[in-house]
Formats: C-alpha cells, sequence, structure tokens
C-alpha cells in the first residue's frame, strides 16, 4: 500500500473515530507525511492479549486418571488446533469417568482417541481390550469355548497350544 493510500486510510479511520481530520487536497508530500506521523501516533492502538492461563490448570485429576495419557490428549488436541476448554476437560472427564464406572481403563480410551486423532473420547471398539481386570475378559473365554465346539463338529483336534486346554477341560 502506497503512503498516500495509507493516510487515506488513516484520514478516514481518524475522522470515524473523532480524532479530526485533514484536508488532503491542500496539502504537498512534506505536510501528508507530517500528518500522517500526527494520525498515526493519534491512532488508537490495540492492547495486546494476554496469554490464557494452562487449561484445567487449577482443577486437580482424579485419583483413577493416568496423567500422562490425559496431558498427551491434551497436547494433541492443542496440536490439532481444537484444544478443549476448561469446561470442555470437565466434561470429558465425567465422560472418563463413566467409563471407568464401567470397568473400562481410562488409559486406553485416551490412547484410543490419542492414535486416530480423535477430538472426543469414545468407547473401545474391542471392549475385551479395555478392562480393567487383570485376567482375560469373560467374552475371550466365551470365544474359546465356541471355537473348540465349532473344531470339535467338525473333527478337528481341539488342543489350545497356548493355554493346554482342550475342550473337555473348558467348563
Amino acid at each position: 500500500m502506497s503512503a498516500y493510500a495509507t493516510l487515506v486510510a488513516l484520514h478516514a479511520q481518524a475522522e470515524y473515530d473523532g480524532a479530526g481530520s485533514i484536508d488532503l487536497g491542500t496539502l504537498d508530500a512534506a505536510q501528508l507525511i507530517k500528518e500522517f506521523d500526527t494520525l498515526r501516533a493519534a491512532a488508537p492502538t490495540k492492547k495486546p492479549r494476554a496469554k490464557k492461563a494452562a487449561a484445567g490448570a487449577g482443577d486437580p485429576l482424579p485419583d483413577w486418571m493416568p496423567v500422562e495419557a490425559w496431558a498427551a490428549f491434551i497436547e494433541m488436541r492443542v496440536k490439532i488446533k481444537k484444544p478443549a476448554t476448561d469446561y470442555a476437560q470437565k466434561l470429558l472427564i465425567k465422560k472418563l469417568a463413566a467409563f471407568y464406572a464401567n470397568d473400562l481403563d481410562p488409559s486406553v480410551i485416551l490412547n484410543q482417541s490419542i492414535m486416530n486423532g480423535w477430538q472426543d473420547l469414545y468407547a473401545p471398539k474391542e471392549a475385551s481390550t479395555a478392562f480393567r481386570g487383570a485376567g482375560r475378559a469373560p467374552v475371550a473365554d466365551q470365544n474359546r469355548a465356541n471355537n473348540a465346539e465349532a473344531l470339535r463338529l467338525l473333527g478337528q483336534p481341539t488342543f489350545f497350544p497356548d493355554d493346554g486346554m482342550t475342550l473337555e477341560a473348558m467348563p
């Protein structure tokens, strides 16, 4: 933008703000520059925005929350340019609490959302891998029994090398 066009824009802004006006047609180049500097000095300046505090910094996390996975999820949200507000973080924690109450592991849910770049939290598609229990989920035992029965009906051996169980040994 040329100096003259900038001056015209500042002149219009000065009139709009009530800071005064100048007659552009009667001034020479030196006077235009002087008036330009005067208007620039009188023009209102925008105050720089204060940086917001880290979201959720004041609220403590529940004891059951995996801190590392939560921090990674919040960092991922910032990197995808969808940062969670304080209120959104409270809602996400409530959602995780509901999953936790249903014996789902919050770290599995958070990691799933991180890996897929999701901005929300969802129950795992393979629910048997998300249970907090140390042993196998009941679904896995039922699947093994179903597979053993199918093998028995096909006349195939029913030995499972991973645990040494046979169809007859299963409950």
